[in-house]
């Protein structure tokens, strides 16, 4: 386990614990998503980002594409491996007896016992010495292909790649953890996901409730609020049903911008849309205890709305094949991203694929949400 030059003291009792965890992971079970793939839930998730790409929606029209049916958003691919939101194996009651029943998100309560996997362990191990605060800084998919509507995806065990700690960052102390594993269908594989997230001590549970004033706020630097952007109604673009050409694009070229308001539905809604029931996503009560000054944007919706801003530029023949997404300054409530993106690359493989690599750039008003790419694939004739 790396722990080079940690600005905090590091306890010898925790690391030894945490670094048999290195490499652990390949040799147990997997498990299965809790429900199929369904249209409800793609609609959710396309309704959150306003995506209209039609290969999610539009059957006939996606038969006549690349995919040949519908399919799921690709960038929303860990959404499938939420355990959704359940209530806990026992019931409590009241002193008298009566019957009681509260339902808390996750992050508040332990994963029922079927669904615990190995990140629960290392979790439980970094809560139980503080560490109870998390933050996904990187995410890195490799597509073999989407899935579809109707389809149960199987995921292989979380292997623990690396844990680096203890380091300080802008939210408090914590450890760096990066897992992987894999996606089938049936026996299929369909995807790998490499996911690296924070386990932090909240500003607020080091320093007091107070403490949370210490997150920079949107907007913060200025004694005024950000400007609002000035508004004019137009009619709402149709579906993209023309697909861009690998000959029609060249390095250095520009996506046109995009500006999202961040408002609480958008947060809440992408939270749901993706079973990301984390308090620090929807939780007004708890949100200051987890060192934030609101809730925040989850991953999947970032990655959703990197989808969207690609796939709109693209058209619907478009293929995906690899996303890597870098998240660093939340979107808060009330702020808005501007998105950007260029072409870094364009290459026709010796298999006749044109593959074009772009980065992406959101902005809020605290600096960069997201600094990602994506290597999508173009028709070449």
């Amino acid at each position: 386990m790396s722990t080079t030059n940690p600005t905090p003291a590091a306890d010898p009792v925790l690391l030894e614990r945490l670094a048999k965890f290195i490499g652990a992971g390949a040799d147990r079970p997997g498990f299965m998503a809790r429900h199929p793939i369904s249209h409800a839930v793609i609609g959710q998730m396309t309704d959150a980002v306003g995506d209209r790409n039609p290969i999610y929606t539009d059957e006939a029209f996606a038969r006549t594409t690349v995919h040949k049916g519908l399919v799921a958003p690709p960038l929303w691919l860990f959404s499938w491996l939420m355990p959704g939101i359940q209530p806990e194996a026992e019931q409590p009651q009241l002193e008298d007896g009566t019957a009681y029943f509260e339902l808390l998100p996750t992050g508040q309560r332990r994963n029922p016992t079927d669904r615990r996997t190995l990140r629960d362990e290392v979790n439980d191990v970094l809560e139980a010495q503080g560490y109870a605060s998390p933050a996904v800084t990187d995410m890195t998919y490799t597509y073999l292909r989407y899935l579809r509507p109707g389809e149960t995806p199987r995921f292989s065990s979380w292997v623990v790649n690396d844990i680096i700690g203890p380091k300080r960052t802008k939210l408090g102390e914590g450890f760096f953890v990066t897992i992987s594993l894999n996606v089938f269908v049936d026996d299929e594989p369909v995807a790998t996901i490499r996911q690296r997230y924070l386990r932090f001590k909240a500003v607020a549970s080091q320093a007091g409730d107070a403490g949370a004033a210490a997150v920079a706020q949107p907007g913060s630097g200025s004694a005024t609020p950000a400007p609002q952007p000035q508004l004019r109604l137009a009619p709402a673009p149709g579906r993209t049903r023309e697909t861009l050409r690998f000959d029609q694009v060249k390095a250095g070229d520009a996506l046109a911008p995009l500006v999202v308001k961040i408002t609480p539905t958008l947060v809440i809604a992408g939270a749901l849309a993706s079973q990301d029931y984390q308090d620090v996503h929807h939780d007004y009560q708890y949100i200051a205890r987890r060192g934030h000054p609101d809730v925040f944007m989850n991953m999947m919706t970032s990655s959703g709305l990197l989808g969207r801003y690609l796939t709109d530029w693209t058209g619907p023949d478009a293929i995906v094949r690899e996303h890597v997404l870098r998240l660093t300054r939340p979107n808060y409530p009330g702020d808005t991203m501007r998105l950007t993106g260029t072409v870094r690359s364009v290459e026709l493989t010796d298999d006749g694929r044109g593959l074009v690599a772009v980065d992406l750039l959101g902005v809020n008003s605290l600096g960069t949400h997201t600094d990602s790419s994506i290597v999508v694939q173009l028709p070449t004739h």
